[in-house]
């Protein structure tokens, strides 16, 4: 069986993260997780992540 999960994350930027430095920006982070299930243990996890959209939220452009 498979399972899907949609989620959105949010908070505020107050910390560094992958290079950036705090922004105190609002974020809302998109996910959608996909798992397998086997004799009702999940035995697979996949995961789409909306990570660019993350970074431009927090201010990041090609070439910074």
């Amino acid at each position: 069986d498979t399972v899907m999960a949609a989620a959105i994350m949010t908070g505020q930027h107050t910390g560094p993260f992958n290079g950036i430095a705090p922004t105190g920006r609002p974020i809302a982070h998109k996910q959608v997780h996909i798992f397998t299930m086997t004799g009702g243990q999940i035995s697979r996890h996949r995961a789409i992540r909306d990570d660019l959209g993350l970074l431009l939220q927090l201010g990041w452009r090609p070439g910074n």
